[in-house]
């Protein structure tokens, strides 16, 4: 199972964005950034595609990404 959370929480972070700027470059509401982090709600197939664009990834790389390196944990742990 993909870790979503994690995954979005490392690629925004990579991106050297907010969450605020997440939510103003996709149009989905900050709410809907913090529950994707959080895990409380998976992204669809658009939403993927508006982060994508606004982390400047694709999904592919997003996927690649792996949240379990002692690296990326520190990361999420400090977005």
């Amino acid at each position: 199972m993909i870790d979503w959370a994690n995954i979005l929480t490392l690629a925004r972070s990579r991106a050297g964005i907010t969450q605020i700027q997440a939510a103003e470059k996709t149009g989905l509401s900050r709410n809907t950034i913090i529950n994707f982090e959080k895990g409380r709600r998976i992204p669809r197939a658009d939403d993927l595609e508006l982060l994508e664009k606004a982390y400047g990834q694709t999904f592919i790389d997003l996927s690649e990404l792996n949240p379990t390196s002692p690296r990326d944990q520190e990361e999420i742990a400090s977005s």
